[in-house]
C-alpha cells in the first residue's frame, strides 16, 4: 500500500475511533442534563435544529452540491420519521438504565441489519451470524444480572436496536449517492423540525442551570456535530465495515465515563459481560466484511456501516 494510502487509512481509523467516544458521551451529557430538570422534548429540538445548521454550513463550505428538491424532501421525511423516532427511543431508554447499558443494547443492530438484508435477499444466511447473536445476548444477560436496567429499559433499549437497524437499511437506499455533510445536515434539521413541533403540542423542559445548559452544549457540539463530522472522515478513507468494528469503542467509553461522572460502578462481571458482547458483534462484523463475494450487494454493504446519521 502506498504511503499516502497507508496515511489516510491511518486517519480514517482515527477519526473512526474518535467519532465513537463523541458518540459513547451522548448518554452521559442527556442523563446530566436529565438531572438538572430537563426531558426529551426540551432536548431534541435545539440539538438537532443547530446540528443541523452547523452541518449545512459546512457542507457549503465544503463545496458539496445540494440534492434535488425531491431529494431533500426524502431527507427531511427520514429525519422526521425515522431518525427522530430511534432517538426518541434512545433517550428514552437512558431513563430505564445507565448509558453504558444502553448503548451496549443498541449495539445489537448489526444483527437488525443482517436479519433485514436476509430477508430483502441482499445477503445469504449464515448459522454462524444465529450463534454470535446467541453469544452477544449471553455477554448482555451478565452485564443486566445486577439490575444495571430496569425491565423497561431492556425493552426499550432491544426496540431502539431494531429501529436503528431498520433505520439504516432504509436510509441506505434513501441517502446512497448524496454528499454526507449535506443529506446529513438535511436529516438533523428534519428531525429537529418534527421536534420543534412536538415541543410546541405537548411542552418540553430546557435546562434550569448553567451545568445542564453545558450538557445540552455538549450533546450538540461533541456528540453530534464533532460526532458526524468525523464519521464523514473515516468513512471517505476506510471500508463501512472498518468502521464500524473501530466504533466498538463507544460502548467502552460510554461504561467507563459513566463511571467517572456518574458514579455508576462496573462489576466484574458486567465488565467481562460488556467484553463478551462486544467481541462477539466485532467478529461479526468481521465477518460480515470478509464474506465470499456476491454475498453481499453494494446496497447491504452500505447499510452496514454506522450510517451517516449515528445517534
Amino acid at each position: 500500500m502506498p504511503q499516502r494510502a497507508r496515511s489516510a487509512a491511518r486517519r480514517g481509523r482515527l477519526a473512526a475511533a474518535a467519532s465513537g467516544i463523541c458518540f459513547g458521551a451522548l448518554g452521559i451529557f442527556a442523563q446530566v442534563a436529565y438531572r438538572d430538570g430537563a426531558d426529551i422534548l426540551g432536548l431534541l429540538p435545539l440539538r438537532f435544529l443547530v446540528a443541523g445548521s452547523v452541518l449545512a454550513l459546512a457542507a457549503t463550505l465544503c463545496g458539496e452540491s445540494w440534492p434535488s428538491r425531491r431529494r431533500v424532501v426524502a431527507c427531511l421525511a427520514l429525519g422526521g420519521a425515522g431518525y427522530l423516532s430511534f432517538t426518541f427511543l434512545f433517550f428514552t431508554t437512558l431513563r430505564h438504565a445507565s448509558p453504558g447499558v444502553a448503548v451496549l443494547l443498541l449495539y445489537l443492530n448489526p444483527f437488525v441489519v443482517f436479519a433485514w438484508s436476509v430477508a430483502l435477499r441482499r445477503e445469504r444466511f449464515r448459522i454462524g451470524a444465529l450463534l454470535l447473536l446467541a453469544v452477544a445476548v449471553a455477554g448482555l444477560a451478565l452485564v443486566l444480572i445486577d439490575g444495571s436496567a430496569s425491565r423497561t429499559g431492556v425493552v426499550l433499549g432491544a426496540v431502539t436496536a431494531l429501529g436503528y437497524g431498520t433505520y439504516l437499511v432504509l436510509g441506505a437506499d434513501a441517502l446512497a449517492d448524496l454528499p454526507p455533510l449535506a443529506a446529513t445536515a438535511l436529516v438533523c434539521l428534519g428531525a429537529g423540525a418534527v421536534a420543534l413541533a412536538a415541543a410546541a403540542a405537548l411542552g418540553g423542559a430546557l435546562p434550569r442551570t448553567a451545568a445542564g445548559w453545558q450538557a445540552l452544549a455538549g450533546m450538540t457540539v461533541v456528540s453530534t456535530v464533532l460526532a458526524l463530522g468525523l464519521l464523514t472522515v473515516a468513512l471517505q478513507r476506510i471500508a463501512p465495515a472498518e468502521v464500524a468494528t473501530i466504533m466498538m469503542v463507544e460502548p467502552v467509553f460510554a461504561v467507563l465515563l459513566s463511571a467517572a461522572v456518574l458514579d455508576q460502578a462496573v462489576t466484574a462481571r458486567q465488565a467481562i459481560g460488556a467484553a463478551i458482547t462486544l467481541v462477539a458483534c466485532t467478529l461479526f462484523l468481521r465477518r460480515r466484511r470478509d464474506a465470499p463475494p456476491g454475498a453481499v450487494t453494494p446496497r447491504a454493504g452500505a447499510a452496514s456501516s454506522p450510517g451517516r446519521t449515528g445517534r
